[in-house]
Order: structure tokens, then C-alpha cells, then sequence
């Protein structure tokens, strides 16, 4: 597991707090069930790639363990108001490009560096594919997706 229950449940306490801050209508508190439930629903959505979120709970092609997990409205309301920080202490906003997702960073750090590592290792770099607006975004001209968030990866 790349989470740890610490991370989830400041995932949990930072989202419910968002909501209560921003006055989000007809928002109930979640839990860390109902965020592992979306965290998971995300990977499963970033393995099949459809051309539209709605597609996922539809009738004809919708995803069965998608549907029986969550609805298509709460999950809306789950991606509007998904925090990892309180957006009102901004301390290291002037200086700290990825503040809103420093906790989550260096929690997944710390567990990355106690992975065991294999004997035949490499690193590669990739884009993840961005067209919206981020400081950190960058244009590689000799990659297929050429606008993105570039990354490293051991493989």
C-alpha cells in the first residue's frame, strides 16, 4: 500500500475542513473509507481512460465496481472539495510551488525510500500529460505528449 492511514486521514480532516471553510451546500462529511474508495476509483479511471468522467456509471459501458462504490454526484462533489492542506495558513505559498501538496509529497517520499530496491534498476524520466495552468509544467518538444509535469520514475 503506497498510503498509509495518516495520510488518508489528513486527507479526510483537510477535505471535511475545506468544505466547512468554502460553505460547500449539501456537502456531509467524509471518511477514509469513502477516500480510499476515490483515490481508488482514480486509479481504475487512469487504467481505462474513457473520453468522458460520466461514462464510468453509465448504463451501457459503466464500470460495475465503480457504480457500486460511489455515485456520480458524490463523487463531483468529492473531486470539488478534496483538500491535502488548510488553504487558509499559507505560509509557504511566496516560496513553495507545490504547497497544496507538500504533505502528500513527502509522505509518499518517506515510503518510497523504504521499498526495498531490486539489483537491476533504471531511472527514466516522463511527462505527465498537462495542458492547464502550473508553474512547474514544462514543454518537451521530442515527446509525444509535449506539455506536461516531467517526473522521474524507477523502473
Amino acid at each position: 500500500m503506497l498510503y498509509n492511514n495518516s495520510v488518508f486521514e489528513e486527507m479526510v480532516n483537510m477535505t471535511n475542513l475545506y468544505a466547512i471553510q468554502k460553505n460547500i451546500p449539501r456537502f456531509s462529511p467524509t471518511n477514509m473509507d469513502e477516500v480510499k474508495k476515490f483515490i481508488g476509483i482514480h486509479v481504475v479511471m487512469g487504467n481505462l481512460q474513457f473520453p468522458r468522467v460520466e461514462m464510468y456509471w453509465s448504463s451501457t459501458c459503466g464500470i460495475k465496481i465503480i457504480k457500486e462504490n460511489m455515485a456520480l454526484k458524490r463523487f463531483y462533489k468529492l473531486r470539488k472539495t478534496l483538500h491535502l492542506v488548510d488553504v487558509t495558513s499559507r505560509e509557504a505559498t511566496n516560496t513553495d510551488r507545490l504547497w497544496k501538496v507538500r504533505y502528500i509529497y513527502d509522505a509518499l517520499r518517506k515510503i518510497y525510500h523504504e521499498l526495498p530496491l531490486e539489483r537491476n534498476m533504471c531511472i527514466d524520466e516522463q511527462i505527465v500529460h498537462f495542458k492547464g495552468r502550473l508553474n512547474i509544467k514544462q514543454y518537451v518538444k521530442n515527446k509525444p505528449k509535449k506539455w506536461g509535469i516531467k517526473i522521474y520514475v524507477l523502473a
